[in-house]
């Protein structure tokens, strides 16, 4: 009987971890329990501690930390230490061991680790935004952490399919070879990993390339006298300077000309070159510049003269030929015979209407 309390017979009995929690899996914001049996551990410190810092948080049925997060419990009996964590967070991941000290250098120690699930979050080592040349390569990338390890997929942000043709592209890396403008605006970086609503990330692309210059009505006609706008539209990134020249001359605002630039969308302008009181010298050819620091173009619309009325043969001013310019007028009129008389201001039409150009 005497043998049962002596420290000879306690010796006998050494402590040893018979059981501990496997894995432990849950969502950030859930809670976690891990159990340590040690038998023959009755007046032996029994501590829970987190292994990645060290940082003991409990010993014995007593918390250590001041974090009420952590709730310790004990079975005596068996002995069994029970350590729960709630309201889990990410930096609670990691190993836990239950750690038997059975004097200053000999311990006994078991392991258990807890993963929490966490929601994806894309990294600042993805790509935000990217500049290109038409015509180059360019690599998208989204990395992003979480538990699981979040998937990545790609897509275009307003639905269009990616360059390639596809409508998803799945993995960390979108290779667009051969960038055309057509590449340009939004991509999507969606990552999950069914934990929460997943995170995604708005990659924007953009194409650089040399203006692309039409005019809207390339000949335009009007009388002397009235105004007339002259269009073309200008296609560039970088945006370009849009110029206006007639004659070899360039024009800047003054009381014939004035010049008006519309934004619109997708790198595209329209101007606008508004000739006021038109006169002769006014009529010809007219240029549309646009130029970037990738190059220049260029389109031509023909300013013509138009006369109006009804008139005899001997009526039609010939002397328009004479101008020292090149011209160009188309004239409408109505012929008449030649002996027939105009009473007031008002015509007798006989015929059809004609119409001649003038070169």
């Amino acid at each position: 009987d005497v043998c049962i309390v002596c420290p000879v017979c306690r010796s006998q009995r050494s402590p040893f971890i018979s059981h501990v929690s496997q894995q432990q899996v849950a969502d950030t914001g859930g809670s976690v329990q891990l159990h340590c049996s040690a038998p023959y551990s009755t007046g032996y410190p029994v501590l829970w501690i987190k292994t990645d810092g060290s940082v003991p948080l409990s010993t014995g049925c007593a918390r250590i930390l001041p974090d009420t997060r952590y709730v310790v419990r004990c079975d005596r009996d068996t002995p069994t230490y029970i350590l729960e964590i709630h309201q889990l967070q990410e930096t609670d991941g990691g190993w836990y061991q239950c750690l038997v000290l059975l004097d200053s250098t000999t311990r006994i120690v078991a392991e258990s680790e807890v993963l929490v699930r966490t929601p994806p979050l894309i990294l600042d080592t993805s790509t935000r935004s990217v500049v290109v040349d038409e015509g180059g390569n360019v690599t998208l990338e989204c990395h992003a952490k979480g538990f699981p390890t979040p998937r990545i997929a790609w897509r275009r942000k307003d639905s269009r399919t990616l360059p390639g043709g596809k409508a998803i592209h799945r993995g960390n890396t979108l290779l667009i070879q051969g960038v055309t403008r057509s590449d340009r605006g939004s991509y999507l970086c969606v990552a999950d990993n069914g934990v929460g609503r997943g995170a995604r990330r708005s990659v924007t692309v953009e194409v650089h390339f040399q203006p692309e210059v039409r005019a809207l009505k390339p000949r335009v006609g009007q009388a002397l006298g009235y105004e007339m706008d002259l269009e073309c539209v200008v296609e560039a990134s970088p945006p370009a300077v849009v110029s206006w020249r007639s004659k070899g001359r360039p024009l800047a605002d003054n009381r014939h000309f004035r010049v008006s630039q519309f934004p619109g969308s997708d790198d595209v302008i329209r101007s606008t070159l508004r000739v006021s009181n038109i006169e002769k010298f006014h009529i010809g050819l007219y240029e549309c510049t646009a130029t970037n620091q990738l190059g220049s173009n260029k389109t031509e619309m023909v300013l013509f003269g138009e006369f109006h009325g009804d008139v005899r043969r001997s009526d039609i001013p010939y002397t328009l030929l004479s101008w020292s310019d090149p011209l160009e007028f188309i004239i409408h009129f109505q012929v008449l015979p030649p002996n027939t008389s105009l009473p007031g201001s008002q015509p007798i039409l006989v015929s059809q209407p004609h119409e001649i150009r003038m070169y």
